[in-house]
């Protein structure tokens, strides 16, 4: 499960980074608190009965934030075996309807289209995108409007101010919303962190189902190129 990653920077893509990471620290939360993120996920699902997944979760506390809020189908994916046993360590008797699941981004198989109501991705989309797999970008986002329901949202939250450009990939079909947050450490409108709220639009399926085949034909041959150029 190893991609290589940006020059200069942490194997983001790579397992056995987050593996070692996530056994190194028992809690770390990316760019935003709930407190900061609270009223756009309240705008986004409204409903307390919503279903909610937590893409690449990590040992983020968000999760448990929600359940104890009151939304209580919330279920956590992450590519780390080891962040997957704390969420469950820590949720699985506290928080008896919270999932914890171990999978890719690129494969959310496991769930059915239109199951969620809500996927919020808090800095997993950045780490993805270091990872220089154009593939892997199109088959994550892919995912993610596969799983969300009609009018179903999307919640990016990202350092990168150019990561929203992903959205307008030809296979997703989303009304986006940015919105600048000031982030965990305080430097979030300094540096452009924002959040995205994306909703998937009536014919976001049709689009998905039409255009990714070729979209992915076209990331797989870019990957190609790229790694003979080196």
């Amino acid at each position: 499960c190893a991609v290589s990653s940006v020059e200069g920077l942490p194997s983001y893509g790579e397992c056995a980074y987050w593996d070692r990471r996530f056994s190194e620290e028992g809690h770390y939360e990316w760019i935003a608190e709930y407190s900061e993120l609270q009223a756009l996920i309240a705008r986004a699902c409204p409903e307390k009965t919503s279903r909610i997944l937590m893409l690449g979760s990590g040992t983020s506390r968000l999760p448990e934030q929600l359940y104890d809020d009151g939304y209580r189908e919330v279920v956590n994916v992450d590519i780390s075996q080891v962040a997957i046993d704390k969420m469950k360590s820590r949720n699985d008797q506290l928080r008896s309807g919270m999932e914890s699941h171990v999978a890719s981004v690129a494969d959310l198989s496991r769930f059915r289209d239109g199951h969620f109501d809500l996927v919020i991705d808090k800095g997993t989309l950045d780490s993805v995108a270091c990872a220089r797999q154009n593939l892997l970008v199109v088959d994550m986002l892919a995912e993610v409007s596969r799983v969300l329901k009609e009018g179903g949202a999307y919640l990016l939250v990202t350092v990168d101010p150019t990561n929203p450009d992903f959205l307008k990939m030809p296979h997703l079909s989303f009304d986006v919303e940015t919105v600048p947050i000031h982030g965990a450490l305080g430097m979030g409108l300094f540096m452009k962190h924002c959040a995205c709220l994306c909703r998937c639009r009536p014919n976001a399926g049709e689009v998905l189902h039409r255009e990714l085949p070729r979209l992915r034909e076209a990331a797989a041959r870019l990957d190609e190129e790229e790694s003979r150029r080196g």
